[in-house]
């Protein structure tokens, strides 16, 4: 037996209240009588009938504070019976059906007429409603991401539920079966039966739930398995796709890398094809020992720049789902870079430019290449400067009017500038640009570095990057210049000594970017090259110079995860593309005001294109940066058993429902209980009351 209210047990305490007053004896008055004998020959005979009924009244009354303490208590009984739960008061049950990506493969036979693991659910999910009564009520969860509630709410309408269970299909989202149970939790809450159960109908291939789901539950919970218990998990799936340039200087080349699992105990050969933009265009072949993991890599290269979507796909196995992994790409070209060298040294690493070209040219993972050209002063000043994306100035003493002229021009005109010190530095020609004049230079004493005290993490420059590890906090600076600030110049210091001087300051002049740096980027005057942060420093700052450093990969998410989408000042309308057409519309009484929308209609895996309307663009234009790929999430493929089934079910339909646990209220017949003790209790003391009033009347 076990009680819902313990506590309420203490009203059985008043029992001893009740047996005090019941048996405490009252003092008597002794009276002489001549008759004496008589007497209490009379009064033996009547204290017997009498102490009989005080003790059936105490009796009464003591099994009346029993009967209701231990109703207040909300006491029920452990019963094993045939239907389980299903016996007694009514049920409130939920039905969690699992509808994610794994839920696709075949448990029999193969091809389109197989038997997915989907389909027996559904059945099972069929059965169970076959075995409630009409006051019970259910209701139908689907733990795919984001678990979602079919029937509304809890309902005794069988029939209705049976047709939403037969219009049901399998998703390709992640199983989120504890949010499902939580989901569960909330909608058994509305209801007041006295009986309520969850049952998850599941492949069993979805993480265990979590022991803090299980102890804060108070449904009873059964998990049933869809599928046979010998299957081996044996799948072959791509898990993973990634995609960056390839590493060289050509911009629209790229490298593509599948990651294929074979989790069978069998060897694999597995033919893998690259599509792009819905061509073939590459395919090879991978074996795989059993339970290996390897990778399979295409090079491609774009004929033209832009957003590109593809996928890999392997030949199809009994799990076809995750056979497809789409991908997308940002094919950009190369940002051009002029390096004008002030001091030229070929071939030496006391060049000036030596650790600044190999900075600029190191390939970096999923970043498009950097490509730099370095002139003389001479050959700069008569060169066009329209084809670059930024020009750095390394070693330049002095700048010339006609190079100074155009130089201005190219920033004001968005260009990015990045300039360097070097000794006797006169940048005269440049005043309209620069973010302060040079005053002269300070050189440390000896052994006496100046060190780095701060930098502007918040800048995008250093946003990746935490404040204690930019890679330049041990850097020793020997001499650096002394700048005179214009209070008529904006400008921002996004790094400096510890002193409180600048190394380095930005300036932005309408729609172009100057960089001043106070020390060299060659070891003349320190060692900033050689340290880890000089290669970054470098790369990001040509990036942010060229309006290229926000760019990002599209997006790849997990099929069901919902995404941000963002979201520009003005804009009238944000279309959503999926796959199959599936079109999904922001208007802009939802846009006002927000720099970024939640889009959830992610539940297919494949490309989305983004759309917007801008005020000026005179219609819809797509965006590039804002689109995304969606996939089944890696997780899914794994077919192997997790979960544990719970209850004494059977997989066989024809004993599917054997006897289980149940509990069996009581404290309604407890109460009626203690209702029939107060109606004895008032007939007993009424006789003897009623005994004494006619003595008297015949008195």
């Amino acid at each position: 037996m076990s009680f819902a209210s313990p506590f309420m047990l203490l009203g059985m305490l008043l029992l001893g209240p009740l047996f005090w007053l019941h048996l405490k004896r009252r003092p008597r008055k002794i009276v002489a009588f001549p008759t004496l004998f008589i007497l209490r020959k009379v009064l033996s005979q009547q204290q017997k009938r009498s102490r009989v009924r005080e003790w059936l009244i105490l009796s009464i009354r003591a099994l009346m504070i029993i009967a209701f303490s231990v109703a207040l208590a909300r006491p029920a009984l452990t019963v094993l019976r045939p239907g389980g739960i299903r016996s007694g008061l009514p049920l409130s049950q939920v039905i969690l059906l699992d509808n994610s990506a794994s839920m696709h493969q075949a448990i029999e036979s193969s091809g389109p007429n197989a038997v997915t693991a989907f389909h027996r659910a559904r059945q099972m999910a069929l059965a169970e409603l076959g075995r409630l009564r009409p006051q019970d009520s259910v209701g139908v969860i689907l733990t795919g991401q984001p678990p979602r509630l079919v029937t509304g709410e809890l309902t005794t309408d069988k029939e209705q539920v049976a047709l939403k269970l037969a219009e049901l299909n399998a998703g390709f989202a992640a199983d989120a079966t504890d949010m499902a149970i939580l989901k569960a939790e909330r909608l058994l809450a509305t209801s007041s039966s006295a009986q309520k159960e969850i049952l998850v109908i599941t492949d069993l291939c979805g993480t265990p739930i979590k022991k803090d789901t299980l102890r804060s539950m108070h449904a009873t919970l059964r998990i049933v398995g869809t599928s046979p218990s010998a299957r081996s998990g044996a799948n072959v799936a791509i898990t993973r796709v990634e995609v960056a340039p390839a590493g060289g200087h050509e911009a629209r080349e790229v490298s593509i890398k599948a990651e294929i699992s074979n989790t069978s105990a069998a060897r694999k050969k597995v033919d893998a094809e690259l599509n792009i933009d819905g061509k073939p265009v590459a395919r090879g072949l991978l074996t795989l020992a059993p339970r290996q993991t390897g990778v399979k890599e295409f090079h491609h290269r774009f004929d033209q720049k832009g957003i590109h979507f593809g996928y890999v796909k392997i030949q199809d196995d009994a799990f076809e789902a995750d056979n497809i992994r789409y991908l997308a790409t940002n094919v950009r070209r190369s940002i051009n870079v002029l390096v004008i060298n002030g001091d030229s040294r070929p071939g030496s690493y006391l060049d000036e430019t030596f650790y600044l070209k190999k900075a600029l040219e190191t390939p970096l993972p999923g970043e498009v290449p950097i490509r730099s050209q370095v002139m003389t002063p001479d050959i700069a000043r008569v060169t066009p400067f329209d084809e670059y994306d930024v020009v750095f100035l390394a070693g330049l003493a002095t700048v010339s009017s006609g190079l100074g002229e155009r130089l201005v021009r190219y920033v004001e005109g968005g260009g990015g500038l990045f300039i360097s010190a070097t000794k006797d530095q006169k940048l005269a020609h440049l005043d309209a640009v620069i973010p302060a004049e040079v005053a002269g230079t300070r050189t440390a004493d000896r052994k006496k570095y100046f060190k780095i005290g701060a930098t502007r993490i918040s800048h995008p420059i250093f946003h990746t990057l935490r404040a204690d590890s930019t890679g330049l906090e041990a850097t020793q600076i020997d001499t650096h210049l002394i700048l005179r600030p214009n209070p008529a110049v904006e400008r921002e210091v996004l790094i400096q000594l510890k002193d409180g001087l600048p190394l380095l300051v930005e300036r932005k002049i309408h729609n172009g970017t100057v960089l001043l740096l106070t020390t060299t980027v060659d070891r003349d005057w320190g060692d900033l090259p050689i340290r880890p942060g000089f290669l970054p420093l470098i790369q990001r700052s040509t990036r942010y110079l060229a309006r290229s450093l926000e760019h990002r990969e599209p997006r790849s998410i997990d099929v069901g995860r919902a995404i941000y989408l963002p979201v520009m000042e003005g804009m009238q309308k944000l279309i959503a593309l999926g796959p199959n057409r599936q079109r999904t519309v922001f208007s802009a009484n939802r846009l006002t005001g927000k720099t970024r929308i939640r889009f959830r209609n992610t539940g297919k895996p494949g490309a989305y294109h983004i759309w917007g309307e801008m005020p000026e663009s005179g219609g819809l234009a797509e965006l590039p940066s804002s689109a995304f790929v969606a996939n089944i999430a890696p997780s899914e493929s794994d077919l192997s058993v997790k979960m544990k089934e719970s209850g004494e079910m059977s997989r066989n339909d024809k004993d599917m429902y054997t006897a289980l646990e149940g509990k069996l209220p009581i404290w309604s017949h407890l109460l009626l209980a203690g209702l029939v003790l107060i109606l004895l209790e008032s007939l007993v003391a009424g006789m003897g009351l009623r005994k004494s009033h006619r003595k008297r009347a015949l008195e």
